[in-house]
Parts: structure tokens; sequence; C-alpha cells
């Protein structure tokens, strides 16, 4: 909750910051924008057939990402229908691992790492009652979690972290996994 309440202050004031910082009133904004398209520009290419051209540089790339795979017509993951995002937070969706028929949809965290996975996790308790799946572009290090490779082709999975308290296994997809696994298919 804490960080919640830092995120929106900072994104109060940080124009103002950015304009102290740099001793200046105006072309603040410009500045930072290309200072920032720059960055994007240098950042590793996604190698898909999604017009993501990018890797991702956060959750919300991440899942950016996961739909653009969900919608691709080469199908590198199960057909899945997205239904709401914004469950309990910012990070997190709605989503049906097939045609919707009257089963309850996943409940899909969103994060860069296993460790965006695990940070939500301790964070908001609820989620480890609800949480079904995670959808991250690494695996990154997380000395806390356990990750092992995983076959789960019903929800794409490609591993699976073990976890505390109410979820013994989370499926998690790593998009790099299936994006190197789509290329590899398409060669």
């Amino acid at each position: 909750m804490l960080n919640e309440v830092a995120e929106e202050a900072w994104g109060t004031i940080a124009d103002a910051a950015e304009r102290v910082q740099q001793g200046t009133d105006e072309g603040v904004g410009k500045a930072l924008l290309e200072q920032r398209r720059a960055r994007a520009m240098k950042a590793a290419e996604l190698g898909t057939s999604a017009p993501y051209l990018k890797v991702p540089a956060n959750a919300t790339g991440v899942a950016a990402v996961f739909h653009e795979l969900v919608a691709s017509q080469a199908a590198p993951l199960p057909k899945m229908y997205t239904l709401r995002t914004g469950v309990f937070g910012k990070q997190d969706e709605l989503i049906y691992a097939s045609e919707p028929n009257g089963v309850s949809p996943l409940h899909v965290l969103f994060g860069y790492s296993v460790r965006d996975i695990s940070d939500q996790l301790q964070k908001d308790e609820r989620l480890t009652e609800t949480v079904d799946l995670a959808v991250v572009w690494e695996i990154g290090r997380d000395p806390g979690v356990d990750v092992a490779e995983s076959e789960d082709y019903e929800r794409g999975a490609t591993h699976e972290m073990l976890l505390f308290k109410a979820i013994e296994l989370l499926p998690v997809i790593v998009l790099q996994a299936i994006v190197a696994r789509a290329a590899v298919r398409a060669s």
C-alpha cells in the first residue's frame, strides 16, 4: 500500500522534480522524452511477428507483449480470452484459458521477473488465495522462490514457482522462452 502511495506521489511531483534537477522551467518534458526515446531504441529487439518491437522493461510491457502473443496468428500461446485488467491492483487480470464456457476465468499476475510476482504475493495476501497463473518476461533471480521447468501446455506455462502458504505450485508463462521457442519453430 505504501508503494502505491509513493508511486502516486511521485507521479504528481516528477515533472517539477525534473525541472528543479535540470534548473529550468521549459523544455524539460521534451528533453526527458527524447532521452527516453533514445533509451527505448537501444533496448533489445523482441524478435517476433508481433508488432511489439522491443523487449519489455516492466510488468505493463510484459502484459502488452502477452496480449500481442495471445492475439497473434502464429499462436505461440494457447488461445486465451482476456476479460478484465486491474482485479486487485495494476498488474493482474482475469483471463479465460479457453473459450468462455461457464468455467471461471484464471486470475493472472504480471511481472517482469518471478521476483515481481513473489513481491506482489508478499504485499497482498489475498493474491495467494486467488492467483492461478503468472506471466513474466524472464525468470530472473529470487533466492526465496524455487522455479522449475514445466510442460503445462493447457495454460501455456513454461515454468512453475514453488511458493509459500496457500499455493504449492504456481504455473508461470515466461514470455522470453515462448518467443525463443516460436523463433526456433519459424526457422
